[in-house]
């Protein structure tokens, strides 16, 4: 599966499906992918360094955390940004 340009950093398989891999990278994105398919679905930009740890909830919200010092909070039955706090 070919998608982030640097390295992978963290990864996660989603809690309500386990269909639904999430990676982190020193890209500074998260990626989404579909492992019955091995394509990428979705990305989301929250941090300005490497993503240091992923995470889904049962609420499918996916948690990041990254080397800019930030943990973020993204609702993925919405695509939107829930919270980002700096820590």
């Amino acid at each position: 599966m070919k998608g982030h340009t640097i390295e992978v950093s963290a990864l996660a398989v989603d809690c309500n499906t386990e269909s639904l891999l999430i990676s982190g990278s020193a890209d500074t994105t998260v990626k989404l992918w579909d492992l019955r398919t091995k394509n990428s679905i979705s990305y989301v930009k929250v941090h300005r360094k490497k993503v240091n740890a992923i995470n889904s909830t049962a609420s499918r919200i996916l948690l990041t955390a990254g080397e800019d010092g930030f943990f973020s909070g993204y609702d993925l039955k919405m695509m939107r940004p829930v919270f980002l706090h700096e820590v």
